[in-house]
C-alpha cells in the first residue's frame, strides 16, 4: 500500500477536509490563483482575491457505496418551510477520493445546486449523473 492511500485512511472526517482544503489550494496555486484559507467560524473555506468564496466538502471512498455522499451545505433560509434562499458561498468544490485516493474535483455554481443539505455524486461518470458535467470545470474559478 503506497504513502498517500495510507496517510488518507487514517483520516478523521475534519482531517480529509483540513486535507482537501490544502489540496485545492495547491492546485488554485499551480494555476496562478492566489487564495486565502478562512478560519473555521467562517461560513466558507477559501476565498480569493476577486473576493470568489468557495465551499469545499470532501468525500472518501468506500467499496460498500456506488457515489461520494456530502452533507451540511451551508445556506441561510427563510423562515417559512426551510426554503433555501441564498447559498453561503458562491462556488462549491466536491471532492471525491477513488480507490486509489486520487482526488476528483466537481466545481459547481452555487445557483446550480438544488439539494439543500446533501449531495451524492456517482463514482462513475457513465452513470448520467448531473453533476459529473463539473467535473475539473476550473474555468469556473479562473
Amino acid at each position: 500500500m503506497d504513502t498517500k492511500k495510507q496517510m488518507i485512511k487514517k483520516f478523521l472526517p475534519n482531517e480529509l477536509g483540513y486535507y482537501a482544503e490544502s489540496l485545492l489550494m495547491c492546485e488554485l496555486a499551480l494555476r496562478g490563483i492566489k487564495s486565502v484559507r478562512l478560519m473555521p467560524y467562517y461560513a466558507d473555506d477559501i476565498i480569493t482575491p476577486s473576493g470568489l468564496r468557495i465551499e469545499i466538502k470532501s468525500s472518501s471512498y468506500s467499496k460498500f457505496r456506488k457515489h461520494w455522499n456530502y452533507s451540511e451545505l451551508k445556506y441561510r433560509s427563510s423562515n417559512n418551510n426551510n426554503r433555501v434562499i441564498q447559498r453561503m458561498a458562491e462556488v462549491y468544490v466536491f471532492i471525491g477520493f477513488d480507490e486509489t485516493q486520487s482526488p476528483n474535483f466537481f466545481i459547481i455554481p452555487s445557483t446550480d445546486i438544488k439539494e439543500i443539505n446533501n449531495i451524492t455524486i456517482s463514482y462513475s461518470d457513465k452513470s448520467n449523473n448531473k453533476y459529473h458535467k463539473y467535473k475539473d470545470n476550473w474555468e469556473i474559478i479562473c
